[in-house]
C-alpha cells in the first residue's frame, strides 16, 4: 500500500496547489491555458479519488481476511483502469460526435424527451437490483456494502472521464485561439475580499496540518 499511498499525498498537495493558485484571479484570466490545464488535472483527481474509494469499499470483505481483501482490491483496481479507458474513448467520441452534429432545436428537444423517458424506465431499478439486492439475498446480506461499493464504482468509472474530457477539450481551444478566452470579471467588494482571504487562511492551515499528520503517520505506521 506505500505506492498508493504516496500518490494520494501527491495528488493531496497537487490539488491544494492548484485550489490556492486559482485564488488569485488576475492569474487566472492571464494564463488560461495554463489554469485550464490546472483544472483537467484537478478533475482526473476527482475521478480517481471517487473509483478509489468505490473500489476500496468494494473490494473490503473483513478485518481477518486481509490477504483475500488485497486481491480483490488488486484485481478491482485493473478492471478499473480497463473500464475508465473504455468509457473515456467512449466519452471523446461522442463529444466529438456532439460538435460535429450541433445543436439544433430539434435535436435539444430530442434530449430532453430522452431524459424524461429514462427517468420513467424500469431497466435502470431492474440492474440495480440485479447488481445489488439478488447477490445481498442469496448471501443474506453479508455483502451488501461490497455490492454497493461495486456498483458505485461501475457508476463513476462511467459517468466521470466525461469532465476531464470537456475540460481538456477547453483548455485546448484556449490555446488554439482568444475567442475561447473568458472576460475577468468586476473586482470584488473590500468585504467580500475580507472573507474571502480568512477562508484561504482557514484552508491553507487545514491542509498544512492534514499532510503533516499524513507524512508522520506514514513514518511511524508501516503498511
Amino acid at each position: 500500500m506505500r505506492p498508493l499511498f504516496n500518490v494520494n499525498v501527491v495528488v493531496m498537495a497537487a490539488c491544494a496547489l492548484g485550489v490556492l493558485l486559482s485564488m488569485f484571479k488576475r492569474l487566472t484570466y492571464r494564463f488560461q491555458v495554463l489554469f485550464s490545464t490546472l483544472l483537467t488535472g484537478i478533475a482526473l483527481a476527482l475521478v480517481y479519488c471517487l473509483c478509489l474509494m468505490a473500489l476500496a469499499i468494494a473490494a473490503f470483505l473483513n478485518a481477518g481476511d486481509i490477504a483475500r481483501s488485497m486481491m480483490w482490491f488488486i484485481l478491482g483496481g485493473w478492471i478499473a483502469l480497463a473500464v475508465l479507458a473504455g468509457s473515456t474513448a467512449a466519452h471523446i467520441l461522442m463529444l466529438r460526435h456532439r460538435l460535429r452534429s450541433g445543436h439544433s432545436a430539434k435535436r435539444t428537444v430530442g434530449n430532453y424527451l430522452a431524459i424524461s423517458g429514462s427517468g420513467r424506465s424500469k431497466m435502470l431499478w431492474v440492474i440495480f437490483a440485479v447488481v445489488t439486492v439478488v447477490p445481498n439475498v442469496l448471501t443474506l446480506g453479508q455483502y451488501f456494502a461490497n455490492s454497493l461499493g461495486a456498483a458505485g464504482l461501475v457508476f463513476f468509472a462511467c459517468v466521470t472521464p466525461s469532465l476531464p474530457v470537456e475540460f481538456a477539450y477547453l483548455a485546448y481551444l484556449k490555446s488554439r485561439d482568444r475567442v475561447y478566452w473568458e472576460a475577468r470579471p468586476r473586482r470584488r467588494p473590500l468585504e467580500e475580499r475580507r472573507k474571502l482571504t480568512r477562508k484561504v487562511v482557514l484552508w491553507v492551515t487545514g491542509s498544512a496540518v492534514a499532510l503533516t499528520l499524513f507524512w508522520v503517520f506514514a513514518k511511524y505506521v508501516r503498511f
